[in-house]
């Protein structure tokens, strides 16, 4: 029974009932719209037909499919080219990625073998991480951050910010042509290609940018100091307002110092009339 047992295990391996996504890897990295989406599918047994197709909104929207013809591979497709590595037995298939149709989708490979066995497999397209654009900026006991994907206007599920749960999702409105957003609490502000929200700091906060199935974490770093050297600033502005106005009253300080001679000649007036009031008196007395 033991040896029965290794013995389908070794057929099971000869015969390869595999249709595996070879750089499964790589496409985890994500494709930017426009640029070449390249699936390379390990062939390791005698293939009858190789369906390949994508799941989008419960709808199957087939891509292509491939069948053997006395040990060729005959595929029918649009916009699609292949190519078979008979060396390595790897099927390569590449088109231009469409975020709107593929980005944030699962594209299925099912690989029918001679023997009747199937082999399904999936993979998420997803967009590209270079087109991402975050940061997360902490000030005082608030916490600002910012997510933005350049391909932002062409998806219909949108960019999340996540801790522990979504605190803002937003999304663009081909209807309206408007970023609709929704937060858990705090201020948001549109960006052009996603959003700016500023919600209380948490120590600890694990914060992520997800869009259409694909993912970044965003490190919290603190402010820098252009900030805390607003206050600073106009303090010394008002400082050399301060400043000025007492410059401009210097002329203010000098006539007041020439005010202070006019009770000096008042009173040698005075003096002067008395004097000669004494003089009157002896002389006409």
């Amino acid at each position: 029974m033991i040896a029965g047992l290794v013995f389908g295990i070794a057929l099971f391996i000869q015969t390869g009932i595999f249709g595996t996504i070879v750089n499964s890897d790589k496409l985890s990295d994500g494709t930017c719209d426009s640029e070449d989406l390249r699936v390379e599918i390990g062939i390791e047994c005698e293939v009858e037909n190789i369906k390949i197709n994508i799941v989008s909104n419960s709808s199957h929207n087939d891509l292509m499919e491939c069948r053997f013809v006395q040990d060729n591979l005959h595929c029918h497709h649009t916009d699609i080219s292949t190519s078979h590595n008979y060396s390595n037995e790897i099927l390569i298939i590449a088109t231009a990625f469409n975020h709107t149709i593929h980005a944030g989708y699962p594209l299925w490979v099912n690989t029918t073998c001679r023997n009747n066995s199937t082999v399904k497999e999936n993979i998420l397209l997803k967009p590209c991480r270079s087109g991402f654009q975050t940061s997360a900026y902490v000030n005082n006991s608030n916490i600002t951050i910012s997510c933005e994907h350049k391909s932002f206007r062409m998806s219909a599920m949108g960019i999340r910010i996540v801790d522990k749960e979504d605190l803002a999702h937003c999304w663009w409105s081909k209807e309206n042509q408007t970023t609709r957003c929704y937060i858990q609490e705090g201020l948001f502000e549109v960006l052009d290609n996603g959003v700016k929200y500023t919600t209380p700091y948490t120590q600890g906060m694990n914060i992520t940018c997800l869009f259409d199935e694909q993912s970044v974490e965003i490190l919290p770093q603190q402010q820098t100091t252009h900030s805390t050297k607003m206050p600073i600033t106009t303090a010394t502005r008002l400082t050399t307002t301060t400043t000025t106005e007492a410059s401009d009253a210097s002329p203010s300080g000098q006539s007041g110092e020439s005010g202070q001679t006019k009770p000096a000649c008042t009173v040698a007036v005075i003096s002067i009339l008395c004097i000669l009031c004494f003089i009157y008196r002896d002389i006409f007395i």
